[in-house]
């Protein structure tokens, strides 16, 4: 009995110690110097929008009716401006959105023709040709958003806001994305096939310039998803006959995705950026307890989750289609943000930050998916483009011996004779990487 009640004295004397090294510890004198990576990032100014900058016309262009689309973007430029001058801040709150540009201008149009998802259906754009060969454009708003949209992918710069709130609007994207398809619609059924396809030449080059340069997450997937679009458009004129003259200047003039443009390093850096200005890191906001704040050190958070996540997908991020494609299947992107958890000495120092940090482990998988299939089915629009300018050859010929392979494997890309299309297996399962030849 004696040494039962000694075991138990030496246990909650073991448990005293370990609650008084923890709170010790814990105390903020002991919270970790930031590094100087997060130091870097947090500290991003806001500076100036340019003239030729595309990131307020994107705003603008759901502006009221009567303005064309550069007076809407240099008043958007010219508030964003001022109010970088007087707070450093350099985005429209929401307030100010509903004044400048409002809401629920393109009503009168959205619904008048059929919405098209490239990504995931493979015969939408075709659908929508259709539909403008028999219902020709005549809402008087959608006749001006088409006029704003050609001046749109005028702009030839783009740099987004870097200084983000929990309430900073993004603009409707739905309406722009939209009035694109419709854009090209038309251009294809109303337009000669010279003026179609350097319209879309043109459009592709806009939309991969923002690609390029974007560091918001939902600007990068516009800019995917829309440069889809630019997929699915192509190959239907393919499909319907363009000229060869036609065919050999697109292959010529469409290449697949740079590094640049597949790389979404700097999308990570401003998702830890965004991530610190806006929730802060505070454990009272996710646990609301005191003893949960009382073992919370937030630079030491800032540390460990640009270390666990920002450092590590912005090396993901560079990888080609190929390296991505063996990085995933080789279940290393499970192993290494699926660590179980291991107790030691070290788990008494920050364990609260340590416990944020697994609630907001991100899953970007898809993201990356999405963009190296965007680049697949440049490498499948190219192929078709040169099985259309070999008709005499066997289609499955002129794929065996193709240089636009798949990317995720470099062997040639698959075929179905049944519906005649060629194809490859997406990373991103929601999509659809196949094109009707």
């Amino acid at each position: 009995m004696r040494k039962i009640k000694k075991t138990l004295l030496y246990l909650f004397g073991l448990i005293a110690l370990l609650i008084i090294v923890t709170l010790v510890i814990n105390l903020p004198v002991f919270d970790e110097e930031l590094l100087p990576e997060v130091v870097a990032i947090k500290n991003i100014k806001a500076e100036p929008y340019s003239e030729n900058n595309a990131y307020p016309a994107l705003i603008a262009i759901n502006g009221i009716s009567g303005k064309s689309l550069k007076e809407e973007s240099e008043a958007v430029r010219n508030f964003l401006n001022r109010k970088i001058a007087e707070t450093g801040l350099d985005y429209l709150n929401a307030a100010e959105f509903e004044t400048l540009i409002g809401k629920d201008h393109d009503e009168s149009w959205l619904n008048s023709y059929s919405s098209c998802k490239s990504r995931s259906d493979k015969n939408c754009t075709q659908k929508l040709n259709g539909e403008l060969k028999t219902k020709s454009i005549s809402d008087p708003r959608l006749i001006e958003q088409l006029e704003r949209y050609t001046d749109l992918i005028e702009f030839n710069h783009f740099k987004e806001v870097t200084q983000i709130d929990v309430d900073t609007p993004f603009g409707p994207f739905g309406p722009l994305m939209k009035i694109k398809q419709i854009y090209l619609a038309d251009k294809f059924v109303n337009h000669s096939e010279g003026v179609y396809v350097e319209a879309v030449i043109k459009d592709m080059a806009f939309w991969r310039m923002i690609l390029r340069k974007s560091h918001l997450l939902i600007t990068s997937m516009v800019s995917v998803a829309t440069l889809n679009d630019n997929m699915s458009s192509l190959s239907t004129a393919i499909k319907n006959g363009l000229s060869e003259i036609q065919l050999k200047h697109l292959q010529t003039q469409i290449d697949v995705l740079q590094l640049a443009e597949t790389d979404l390093g700097q999308v990570f850096d401003y998702e830890f950026k965004y991530g610190i200005s806006i929730a802060g890191y505070s454990s009272n906001e996710i646990f609301g307890g005191f003893v949960e704040n009382l073992l919370f050190q937030p630079q030491a958070t800032h540390n460990t989750r640009y270390f666990l996540t920002t450092k590590h997908m912005k090396k993901v991020a560079r990888y080609n289609s190929k390296k991505y494609f063996q990085y995933v299947n080789s279940n290393q992107l499970q192993k290494e943000f699926n660590q179980p958890v291991k107790w030691s000495l070290s788990s008494l120092y920050n364990p609260s930050g340590k416990k944020i940090i697994s609630y907001i482990m991100p899953a970007y998988k898809d993201y990356f998916g999405r963009v190296h299939d965007l680049n697949g089915m440049i490498y499948l629009l190219k192929l078709q483009i040169e099985i259309a300018l070999n008709p005499n050859k066997p289609v499955e010929q002129v794929i065996a011996y193709s240089k636009f392979t798949n990317p995720y494997t470099l062997k040639p890309m698959d075929y179905k004779p049944e519906s005649h299309s060629i194809y490859f297996e997406c990373m991103d399962r929601t999509s659809v990487c196949e094109l009707d030849l």
